[in-house]
């Protein structure tokens, strides 16, 4: 609880000062850390069993797979090396130091339509250390192999089957990715009662079922070549079907194409369902021409899903970027400076994990109360679509301040240069 409602740097050291600890032993906290003297996986399975409860008995398990940065600023860290800057620019790469993760989020139900993604696992995904120039073969080789079995989609395929185990055997699990995850590492790999929705190129090579009744030569996978994704979107033979999704906090109306019974060389023996969705036009102003984004295309390992509910998974995929702005710029998991191993892993999935349980608290409390934490004078009330970490932060950091008597006992009007805060732990030892 210390760490959500620190209100300094996102430190091992901020939280014990805003938990008031500042003039006690610090070893204990250390070690909690350094030491594994923490679980941190029993804890994502908390996550996993509140939002498996709010499940209907045939409804899948949805997670949602990426992987994200955190910046550092020292090469003596465990995991620091030069890694491609998502946010650079497109015309010039740029490269920062910083550490790999991998993060995985279940799919909750909001009203309206609107979904919120709930982490339920985070891992450090290291790169291997690459070897001095006059390393011996043996070592060369060696770090070939551990370049093998460390890559994102491998690791990937390790934590699925993971949390596969947690999950319901009876439920079916839904799993969420982008490009990257778009390959044979992981659709040959999933476990049972598994399927995958994923985006792939628009030159893709796709090919038509095999014949069943070829009596000749070994069992076939593939059948004939079939147009790629971009000429099936040029096709006026396939029509375009008006589905819905929500996005940006209502619903929108979209067009696509939905191809049945095909497969890919990326899922072997795996019959994949292809969808393709029409470039959405915008106006950058009212009086500006109209823009066109570019295409998607689509592919699901379970046929049984509609095109429209493909589409609405595929777009829950964006609260797992929404999950990695609050971890970084509201909770600081990149602000701890720790160098030992254990903690440069447990102390970030800590993080993550108890923000995923703030979120799930905030979630059942207010739906049942049916009540809106108090926002800002400035903020437009009729524009917020649900709640925010932000919010329930400031809720929570309200209603312990009140139980434990922090609240000033000064009246509302009371002029700014009359106010001495009481909160001595929290506010007077806070520091950026």
């Amino acid at each position: 609880m210390a760490n959500l409602l620190n209100i300094g740097r996102h430190t091992v050291t901020g939280a014990i000062v805003a938990a008031g600890g500042q003039f006690l032993d610090w070893n204990a906290t250390y070690r909690l850390f350094s030491r594994n003297r923490i679980d941190t996986s029993n804890m994502f399975d908390v996550n996993i069993k509140e939002i498996e409860a709010t499940l209907k008995t045939k409804e899948s398990f949805r997670i949602l797979i990426d992987d994200t940065l955190c910046k550092k600023s020292g090469r003596n860290m465990p995991g620091v090396t030069l890694h491609r800057d998502p946010l650079g620019p497109k015309y010039r790469p740029n490269f920062v130091m910083s550490q790999r993760f991998i993060q995985f989020s279940a799919v909750l139900d909001e009203a309206g339509g609107s979904v919120r993604g709930i982490p339920v696992g985070f891992y450090h995904t290291p790169s291997p250390q690459k070897p001095p120039r006059k390393a011996t073969p043996e070592t060369l080789e060696q770090y070939k192999v551990m370049q093998q079995q460390m890559r994102l989609p491998k690791k990937a395929s390790e934590h699925i089957c993971a949390i596969r185990n947690k999950v319901n055997p009876v439920r079916n699990l839904l799993v969420v990715g982008d490009g990257g995850y778009t390959n044979k590492t992981v659709l040959r790999n999933l476990p049972k009662k598994t399927s995958f929705i994923g985006r792939i190129r628009k030159d893709a090579k796709l090919f038509s079922m095999p014949d069943i009744n070829a009596s000749i030569g070994r069992k076939r996978l593939y059948g004939q070549a079939v147009p790629t994704p971009e000429q099936m979107r040029k096709d006026d033979a396939i029509e375009w079907k008006q589905v819905s999704g929500f996005v940006s906090g209502k619903m929108r109306d979209f067009q696509i194409k939905t191809i049945h019974d095909l497969r890919s060389k990326i899922s072997a023996g795996i019959n994949l369902k292809v969808v393709i969705v029409r470039p959405v036009g915008y106006r950058l102003t009212q009086k500006s021409k109209l823009l066109y984004r570019e295409a998607a295309y689509l592919i699901s390992t379970d046929e049984k899903l509609e095109g429209e509910e493909i589409l609405r998974n595929f777009l829950a995929r964006w609260q797992i970027e929404i999950n990695f702005r609050d971890e970084k710029n509201i909770l600081g998991i990149d602000e701890p400076q720790v160098r030992n191993i254990n903690s440069v892993e447990n102390l970030p999935a800590f993080m993550v994990a108890t923000y995923g349980m703030l979120m799930l608290a905030g979630h059942h409390v207010f739906k049942r109360h049916g009540e809106m934490p108090p926002l800002p004078k400035w903020r437009n009330s009729k524009k917020v679509v649900r709640h925010s970490i932000s919010q329930y932060i400031a809720s929570a950091r309200n209603e312990l301040m009140n139980k434990t008597q922090f609240a000033s006992a000064c009246p509302d009007d009371t002029k700014p240069f009359l106010f001495n805060s009481p909160l001595k732990s929290m506010l007077n030892f806070a520091t950026r």
